[in-house]
């Protein structure tokens, strides 16, 4: 079995190197000029064979799986 992990695209905190608030930790939004990167990781999952793809349910988690989802058509499980 081969296990592909990526992580989110990147928030204000990420890029700014600042701790998570309790809030923000589960509700921080990708930033939009993050999205090619995510769109060209998506295009490289595209040709990837899974079995099973699995998500954090928090909010940049699913925006990053959205834009995976819509390029690539692989679908995805939350689970925290």
């Amino acid at each position: 079995m081969k296990v592909y992990i990526f992580r989110h695209g990147a928030t204000t905190e990420s890029e700014s190197d600042i701790s998570y608030t309790p809030d923000r930790r589960v509700k921080a939004e990708i930033l939009t000029e993050n999205f090619p990167t995510v769109e060209r990781l998506a295009k490289y999952l595209k040709t990837l064979e899974t079995d099973y793809n699995v998500s954090s349910p928090f909010t940049r988690c699913r925006q990053t799986v959205a834009i995976v989802t819509k390029i690539s058509g692989k679908k995805f499980s939350f689970d925290e």
